[in-house]
């Protein structure tokens, strides 16, 4: 749990300039929900199979994401998979699998990775680590470099910021 409120609170400390409220109810709300997907795999994974486990992790976990974007409480700052979005060139498979796709991918990169470090010597096991870490990018490299703009003429854009603090 101490781990899961600390994600939460380094990442929507910022709440506080809206509500002092805020954070805290973020923070037990948000906590509470990764600490259920990750209970129910830790329980599983003493008494099941480890990849029923981990099914269990990644599909509560994605659950609690896509939560988090459809609840009364939308918190799209939380998901894993926006964690590339300055690095477009990474993630452009993300036209295909959408942002969960890019959660599933963190998800079972660090699965993986972390089954190949318990199996240090098991040359398959980090074979089958690299493939999904890299072959995603791979793609997205092809399909970021073989982009062609449309020409479509020019476009006249006004930028306006009024001089005020939203927060007075």
């Amino acid at each position: 749990l101490l781990t899961f409120v600390l994600w939460n609170v380094s990442t929507i400390w910022w709440i506080w300039l809206a509500t002092p409220v805020g954070p805290f109810a973020a923070t037990i709300a948000s906590s509470f929900l990764n600490m259920v997907a990750f209970m129910l795999f830790h329980t599983v994974s003493k008494k099941g199979p480890k990849a029923l486990a981990y099914t269990l992790l990644v599909s509560g976990w994605i659950a609690t994401e896509f939560w988090y974007t459809t609840g009364d409480f939308s918190w799209p700052w939380l998901l894993l998979g926006n964690g590339f979005s300055h690095e477009v060139w990474a993630v452009q498979w993300y036209e295909y699998t959408g942002i969960f796709g890019g959660t599933l991918w963190v998800l079972l990169s660090n699965i993986l990775l972390y089954e190949a470090w318990r199996r240090r010597r098991d040359a398959k096991a980090w074979t089958w680590a690299g493939a999904v870490v890299l072959l995603p990018i791979l793609v997205s490299l092809g399909i970021f470099w073989s982009y062609e703009a449309p020409d479509e003429g020019s476009v006249t854009v006004s930028v306006v910021q009024p001089n005020i603090d939203c927060y007075d």
